[in-house]
């Protein structure tokens, strides 16, 4: 029988130290302002994104910055090669056309909520 309370720490699970939590906070932040960027053109198709520029861009250490590049690499928002070089993709005809369509459907349908929810709307009143 141990002589441990109950719920005590292990060890094998600490808490994270403040500085870790910190870094969470960053990546999050970090994330959120490459993602707008990238979603705003601030990068053009196949630039090249190095990790340091982007520290300094965004005013953080390198680690915030690799973690929302992985992030976002897994999210294919951003390409990471071979040599750990990171870009921007560059977006294919086929995927434009995909884009292009979808973007489409979606104003037909947009449109055709509005004009319903319009008719409704006027037979009311």
């Amino acid at each position: 029988m141990s002589n441990r309370a109950p719920f005590q720490d292990s060890g094998s699970q600490r808490n994270p130290k403040p500085s870790q939590v910190r870094t969470s906070v960053q990546h999050l932040d970090i994330y959120e302002l490459i993602r707008r960027d990238l979603s705003y053109g601030a990068f053009a198709p196949g630039q090249k994104l190095p990790i340091r520029m982007l520290a300094e861009r965004y005013g953080t250490g390198l680690m915030p910055v690799r973690e929302a590049v992985q992030r976002l690499a897994a999210e294919r928002a951003l390409s990471v090669v071979a040599n750990k070089t990171v870009r921007v993709p560059l977006l294919s005809r086929d995927a434009f056309q995909e884009l292009l369509t979808s973007s489409l459907m979606i104003e037909k349908l947009a449109l055709a909520d509005a004009m319903s929810s319009g008719i409704a709307i006027a037979e009311e009143a």
